[in-house]
């Protein structure tokens, strides 16, 4: 809920700000921050909906996948082999 709920933001809102402001603030967002043909294929898959999972349990979260440059560089428990 956080301290100050009217500054809260939604998920969909932070994943943004996460994914696409960081590539905007380093000037890249014309090569990354989105999952687009030609964009680099820098990404986090976890085992939870994070869009869907209630907040509480967000934190408890697995990464099963960490993608760089289009290659899987980690593959958790929960992963299997893409």
């Amino acid at each position: 809920d956080g301290w100050f709920p009217e500054q809260k933001l939604s998920m969909e809102k932070a994943i943004e700000l996460y994914t696409l402001g960081s590539a905007y603030a380093e000037f890249m967002e014309d090569c990354k921050g989105m999952i687009k043909k030609g964009y680099l294929a820098d990404m986090v898959i976890f085992n939870n909906d994070l869009m869907t999972i209630p907040h509480d349990q967000i934190m408890s979260s697995k990464v099963d996948y960490t993608i760089v440059g289009g290659k899987v560089v980690y593959k958790g428990e929960g992963g299997d082999q893409p």
